[in-house]
């Protein structure tokens, strides 16, 4: 090795060295008291999921002694804020609440480019929930039995309204388990397409409960079942979809806790423990079951075996549908 050569090697190692004296340093440090860390939520202000995203932020503030604030940046099927975080540095102070859109990015968008099992590390499960089967009261059924009569009766008549892409692909893979045929209606959220099928526009869907309650209650709708696989711990007497005309049907919303890949240890651990926590408080899980959903809490290889699973199921549904990525 020449003098030249060797005065280059040197150089490196130092900034090397120096880089990862930084990086140790930044993660000794974290949080720098008053930066603020972001959580960036997939969907608009004011959903449930929203609303839990500003509880655990503010659980998060308290143990972390740093303002955790939450930023919706709805919108391309969650995308945007799947993005976001993907694409932040790796400091702990950008964090993603995804939901169970993300394993749908690589199938639903055709502008979609990143991987999701590298561009983003898995944390914490927050919550899991079944959606509810929603219907118009100018559907005339009070079980999915009835239902699934009703829509082979009147083949190429009937359509759902389909307000998120998990709605759209649960519906597909109903439509495909039970048999039946029906007209995808796309809405740009959970309101215009309840709206639609309460003006008698559409027939049913698939919604939280807490988005659907009111109407339900006012006699405006019906709800027929759950669609998860099993009961739901919220309407445990509600029968689910896959016990009454599609055995083994199964969809369920879940969010999860991510952050960008390449956080340093420490700093994942602080993020890690402190999103655990706030999941565990009491008046958090209270809450969550007012939403319609039940708490989690479990950690980043369970967060792992979701992404997984969802995305060979919905890859499935994609192939045997005929599901096309949307712009």
């Amino acid at each position: 090795m020449n003098n030249v050569t060797g005065r280059i090697m040197y150089r490196i190692g130092m900034a090397a060295m120096l880089c990862s004296f930084a990086a140790c340093a930044a993660a000794q440090t974290f949080p720098v008291k008053g930066k603020p860390i972001r959580i960036i939520g997939p969907l608009a202000a004011g959903g449930p999921t929203d609303i839990f995203t500003r509880m655990v932020a503010d659980k998060m503030t308290i143990s972390l002694g740093t303002p955790v604030i939450s930023e919706p940046r709805p919108g391309a099927g969650g995308q945007i804020a799947y993005d976001t975080v993907a694409k932040a540095a790796p400091d702990g102070y950008t964090l993603l609440m995804g939901a169970s859109g993300i394993p749908l990015l690589p199938l639903n968008n055709k502008g979609f480019s990143g991987d999701i099992f590298k561009d983003i590390s898995p944390m914490v499960h927050f919550f899991t929930g079944s959606t509810v089967f929603f219907t118009g009261s100018h559907v005339p059924a009070k079980s999915m039995q009835e239902f699934l009569a009703y829509a082979k009766a009147n083949p190429g008549k009937m359509n759902y309204a389909g307000s998120g892409v998990g709605d759209v692909y649960a519906a597909e893979l109903l439509k495909l388990v039970a048999g039946f045929k029906a007209e995808s209606i796309r809405y740009k959220g959970n309101a215009p397409g309840i709206t639609a099928i309460i003006a008698g526009e559409s027939h049913y869907t698939f919604a939280s409960l807490g988005v659907v309650k009111g109407f339900v209650d006012s006699g405006r709708g019906h709800i027929l079942a759950t669609s998860g696989v099993k009961r739901s711990a919220v309407l445990p007497d509600l029968p689910t979809i896959a016990e009454t005309i599609a055995p083994g049907f199964d969809y369920l919303y879940w969010t999860a806790l991510f952050a960008p890949a390449g956080l340093q240890p420490s700093v994942f651990n602080s993020v890690l423990g402190a999103a655990s926590q706030a999941i565990r408080e009491p008046d958090v899980r209270k809450r969550l079951l007012e939403l319609g959903y039940e708490a989690a809490g479990g950690g980043p290889e369970d967060v792992t075996k979701l992404l997984v699973a969802d995305h060979a199921k919905w890859k499935r549904v994609k192939e045997e549908t005929g599901i096309k990525a949307e712009d």
